[in-house]
């Protein structure tokens, strides 16, 4: 592939199309099929979630997070 081709992604639905662009960075963020849901339809990991994530891990012993 060529240095200055741009990597973006497209997801197919029923009667439309979505398309997803890479940020300043130049690289799409992440995604999670387990993040699904009509708030999130293409299930792209957040900033809000990730903390929300460490937030519930906070302090969990078991996990030997203190």
């Amino acid at each position: 592939s060529s240095n200055d081709a741009l990597v973006f992604e497209m997801t197919g639905q029923q009667f439309f199309w979505t398309s997803r662009y890479p940020g300043a960075d130049g690289k799409l963020g992440l995604r999670d099929y387990n993040l699904i849901c009509p708030e999130n339809p293409l299930g792209v990991v957040t900033k809000e979630y990730v903390e929300h994530r460490l937030n519930l891990l906070e302090g969990n012993a078991a996990l030997g997070v203190m």
